[in-house]
C-alpha cells in the first residue's frame, strides 16, 4: 500500500509539474510601423494563440507595440488586416522586431 500511495504520489507531483509547464506562454514584442500614405484602420491577429491582439487606426507614420504569443524557438507571428479584408502575414519574429504596414 506505501508503494502504491508513492507512486500515486510521485505521479501527481509529474502531471503537476507537466500541466504548469505548458501553460506558461512566452510572448514577443513587436512593434507596428504604418508606413502607408494615410491613416488606416487594422486588426492584428495572433495566429498563435488565435487572439486579436490590435483594433484601431494607426496614423501616417505612427506605430504602436503589441505582445504575440511565441512558438517553441520564441518567434512570433502576426496577421494584419485592414478594413477591405486585404491581409498582410508576418513570421519568423523576434522579441522586439518591427514590421511595416503598407496598404494602398
Amino acid at each position: 500500500m506505501k508503494r502504491f500511495l508513492g507512486t500515486l504520489l510521485v505521479c501527481c507531483f509529474f502531471i503537476a509539474g507537466a500541466s504548469g509547464s505548458t501553460n506558461a506562454q512566452n510572448m514577443t514584442r513587436v512593434n507596428l510601423n504604418n508606413r502607408s500614405y494615410h491613416s488606416v484602420y487594422i486588426i492584428a491577429y495572433d495566429p498563435n494563440c488565435r487572439i486579436r491582439v490590435y483594433e484601431g487606426v494607426l496614423a501616417n507614420g505612427g506605430n504602436t507595440t503589441v505582445r504575440v504569443c511565441s512558438d517553441n524557438r520564441r518567434r512570433g507571428s502576426i496577421i494584419v488586416y485592414d478594413v477591405h479584408g486585404r491581409s498582410l502575414k508576418f513570421s519568423q519574429l523576434h522579441d522586439g522586431s518591427g514590421v511595416n504596414i503598407r496598404f494602398r
